[in-house]
C-alpha cells in the first residue's frame, strides 16, 4: 500500500506494548525521581515484549526484494525520519508538524538498534511502505532529542557523561564515522550552555539547541532536505536536483543563519525561499527581491549565465530596483563573479560587495 508523506506509522503493527512504563515518558514531569536502575535501562531498552520482536522479524522476511540495502531500487527514493515514540510522547504535535513541513516520517520502538529518545535517518523506495523504513540504508547522524531538563536530571544525578558515552556506542551500530548528535529543546540557561560546551569538548559529539517544538520539527525537516539529496545522488536518481555547488561559497549554514531570510521566525523550508535568503546575504534586499523576482531559482540564474556565454556579466544589467534605478554594469558584473565563483573567490567577493 502507498503512503503519503507525513504519514505516521506504528512499527508495532497495530500492537500495544506491554511495558507498564511506557504509559508515559520518563522524566517528563518537573523533580520526577528515578532510580539508578531507571537511568541504566534507559538506552537499553529493547522491544517492548516477544510478541512485538517476532511482528518485526516476520514483517521483515515479508519484505519485497527491492527492498534490500544491496538492491535499493533507483527509480525514485526518499528519506524517512525514524523517530522513537517517546519523542512523540515527549511532543505530540511533533508528528503533525513534521507533516505539516514535508518531512517524511515514522514512529517506530520496535528495532534492535532503535535508541529511546532518537531520530534516524533511512533512504527507501518510494513505493514501500514506511513500516519498513528502517531496513533502508542509513544517512546522516543519529539524534538524540531531550528536553533541557532531561540533561539537567542526568547531571544533577551524575549520570550523563555515562549515558551519552552508552549512546555513542550504540550509535555506531547505525552509522560509523560520524558524532553522536544530542538536541536539546528548551531555554537556555548560562549554566546549562556552560555544561553542554564541556560535553562536546569531553565527548566529541555535536549538540544544537531548539526552543520549542515548533523550532524542532523544521530542524528535522531541514536535516532530511539534505540527505534526501544524498540519497538521490547515490541511487542515482539526482537529475531532479538542484546544483550541488549552491552561490559557489555559500553553505547551507549560511542561508539557515541568515536572519533576513527567515520566515516567521524559522528557517528556509523549500530551495525558493532559500535562494532568496542566500542573495540577501550578498546584496541589498531591495537588490535581492528584484533579481529573484526575475529568476526565482538558482538553477535558472545559472543557466542564463551559460547560456550568455561571454556577456554573462551583464545578465542583470537592467534589472530594475524600484520605480526608477537599475542594477548596472558594475553590480550586474560583481554578483555575477559572487554566484559563478570557487570557494575561495567567493567569500573574498562577499567581503568587497
Amino acid at each position: 500500500m502507498m503512503h503519503l508523506k507525513g504519514a505516521c506509522v506504528l512499527s508495532s503493527a497495530g500492537e500495544e506494548s506491554e511495558s507498564d512504563d511506557d504509559a508515559s515518558p520518563i522524566g517528563s514531569g518537573d523533580g520526577a525521581e528515578r532510580s539508578c536502575d531507571d537511568v541504566d535501562g534507559i538506552l537499553a531498552d529493547r522491544p517492548h515484549s516477544d510478541k512485538l520482536a517476532k511482528a518485526s522479524q516476520a514483517k521483515r522476511s515479508r519484505m519485497p526484494a527491492g527492498s534490500s540495502r544491496q538492491r535499493l531500487p533507483t527509480a525514485s527514493v526518499m528519506t524517512v525520519a525514524v523517530i522513537h515514540e517517546r519523542l512523540a510522547c515527549w511532543w505530540p504535535q511533533l508528528p503533525k508538524l513534521l507533516a505539516s513541513a514535508e518531512c517524511t516520517y515514522t514512529v517506530t520502538a520496535t528495532s534492535p538498534v532503535c535508541i529511546p529518545h532518537s531520530v534516524r535517518w533511512h533512504c527507501i523506495d518510494e513505493k514501500e511502505s514506511l513500516s519498513y523504513a528502517e531496513a533502508g540504508d542509513p544517512l546522516g547522524e543519529l539524534l538524540v532529542v531531550w528536553p533541557t531538563s532531561e540533561l539537567q536530571l542526568h547531571d544533577s544525578s551524575g549520570t550523563l557523561n555515562e549515558l551519552l558515552q552508552r549512546a555513542q556506542s550504540e550509535s555506531a551500530s547505525y552509522r560509523s564515522g560520524l558524532p553522536l548528535g544530542l538536541v536539546l529543546v528548551g531555554k537556555k540557561s548560562p549554566e546549562l550552555e556552560s555544561r553542554i560546551s564541556e560535553l562536546q569538548l569531553e565527548l566529541a559529539i555535536s549538540v544544537r539547541r531548539v526552543d520549542n517544538e515548533p523550532q524542532l520539527a523544521d530542524l528535522l525537516a531541514t536535516y532530511a532536505r539534505p540527505l534526501n539529496s544524498l540519497a538521490k545522488k547515490v541511487t542515482g536518481t539526482d537529475h531532479l536536483a538542484e546544483p550541488e555547488d549552491f552561490l559557489g561559497g555559500l553553505s547551507a549554514r549560511d542561508v539557515l543563519n541568515n536572519k533576513k531570510s527567515r520566515i516567521a521566525h524559522r528557517a528556509p523550508r523549500n530551495h525558493e525561499e532559500a535562494w532568496l535568503g542566500a542573495l540577501q546575504q550578498i546584496v541589498p534586499d531591495n537588490t535581492a527581491r528584484a533579481i529573484f523576482n526575475d529568476y526565482p531559482s538558482f538553477r535558472r540564474l545559472y543557466e542564463q549565465y551559460k547560456a550568455s556565454g561571454d556577456h554573462a556579466d551583464a545578465l542583470l544589467e537592467n534589472i530594475q530596483i524600484g520605480k526608477v534605478r537599475r542594477l548596472g554594469r558594475a553590480r550586474s558584473a560583481k554578483v555575477h563573479r559572487i554566484l559563478m565563483a570557487t570557494v575561495g573567490q567567493a567569500f573574498d567577493e562577499l567581503g568587497t560587495y
